[in-house]
């Protein structure tokens, strides 16, 4: 712990009961009791942790060495005293520091007319300047001094453990906002579980609001193909498919390197990459500083990946942010997962027309692929007629069907 040299303190130090006591602050409250700096040092390596020139000699290191034998103590001491100055130590035991001991410089009563050789190298100074510090300073008696001590001591200790709880207060405050957004997104998200609702839209949808729930620079999600093109699907996506918020930096190409260098499936659960990862020499993403992935997956079958991309104050993403990411995560890939079932059921069904109709050609070669050019003839009509998605499909299916009984 380095030594801190500030200059008198008890009407600079801005006070932010959000924050806990600093050092600076535990040394103003101090000064602003005695009207004069004071000396904080760590009570258990004897160090001088914050010293002021307002006092001469004040980081000398002969007061670490007491201030070490009065860390298990709880009152004042004088630890030093050649007439007409005493040493003053007051022990400090305060939540988020170390023990520490106040040390200070005082005038006491009688005889400031003249210096003694002992007194001025107590404070490091020749006789002529040491009178004239001293005849700049308050008088004390002993007495005042040690009940004064116990006050301050009393005072700051009270003031810290205020600060703490009001921090801590603040704290509770921001992770129950966090926890309330989190909790919101995945409400969101579940309400919109629907089969009507597409990958993509569930999938922008969660981009979005992770971006004002988490502190992320950028995030995706690839969406993987589910069938082939050439093979017979029902509304199936057939390429890769990548959406963004924010900076994500990832282009698909790029998203598929950064899969196959981390070679991550789809039981990894979230993976959480920060600069002792992204820092390597052999790291080949350099726009990537932190990262957490996870896979969108239904058992055994992925279907994607969602990625959060760069923290924005440069920190390190941490277990929150990746529980989060594996719960959406989660949420997406149940959802491509019946999603693609109920793709399946269909393609199903419409195997199953189709093996009627070749039935009828087989029966009738007259009408052979009858029920077929009707059918593609109809959705020609209907897609110029602009009727949507859905209804060509259940045209085509109309189409295949109508001769069927005949």
């Amino acid at each position: 712990m380095s030594t801190i040299t500030v200059p008198y303190l008890a009407a600079s130090v801005r006070r932010n009961p959000s924050q806990p006591l600093s050092l600076e602050m535990i040394a103003a409250n101090l000064e602003q009791a005695f009207a004069s700096p004071v000396a904080l040092w760590n009570a258990i390596t004897g160090e001088c942790v914050l010293s002021s020139p307002g006092q001469p000699n004040a980081d000398d290191a002969w007061r670490g060495a007491v201030a070490r034998v009065l860390a298990t103590q709880c009152d004042a001491e004088i630890i030093a005293e050649e007439c007409p100055l005493v040493v003053l130590a007051v022990p400090l035991t305060l939540e988020g520091h170390p023990p520490l001991v106040a040390t200070g410089t005082f005038v006491v009563e009688g005889g400031i007319e003249s210096v003694s050789p002992a007194a001025a190298q107590l404070l490091g100074l020749d006789e002529t300047r040491a009178l004239a510090w001293i005849a700049a300073q308050r008088v004390w008696s002993i007495e005042a001094l040690l009940l004064l001590s116990d006050t301050a001591r009393r005072s700051v200790q009270a003031e810290a453990r205020a600060r703490r709880a009001a921090w801590e207060v603040e704290r509770v405050s921001e992770n129950l906002a966090a926890t309330y957004e989190e909790i919101c997104l995945l409400h969101e998200m579940t309400n919109n579980l629907r089969l009507s609702q597409s990958d993509d839209q569930l999938g922008q949808l969660a981009l979005d609001r992770l971006m004002t729930c988490l502190p992320a620079s950028g995030a995706a999600i690839q969406f993987l193909a589910v069938a082939d093109p050439h093979d017979v699907t029902y509304k199936a996506r057939v390429s890769e498919d990548l959406l963004t918020a924010g900076d994500c930096l990832l282009d698909n190409q790029r998203f598929d390197e950064l899969i196959a260098h981390l070679g991550l499936d789809a039981g990894c659960g979230p993976f959480v990459a920060n600069a002792d990862i992204t820092g390597q020499p052999e790291w080949p993403f350099p726009e990537v500083r932190q990262l957490i992935l996870v896979p969108l997956a239904e058992t055994e079958k992925l279907f994607g990946w969602l990625a959060l991309i760069n923290h924005v104050d440069g920190d390190e993403f941490g277990s929150i942010e990746a529980s989060l990411l594996g719960s959406v995560g989660a949420i997406l890939g149940i959802h491509c997962g019946n999603r693609d079932l109920y793709r399946l059921q269909d393609e199903f069904l419409a195997a199953v027309v189709r093996a009627m109709t070749s039935a009828i050609d087989a029966k009738d070669p007259y009408t052979c692929g009858h029920s077929d050019r009707v059918a593609r003839i109809s959705v020609r009509l209907a897609q110029q007629l602009g009727l949507s998605t859905v209804e060509l499909a259940n045209i085509y299916m109309a189409g295949l069907l109508h001769d069927v009984g005949k």
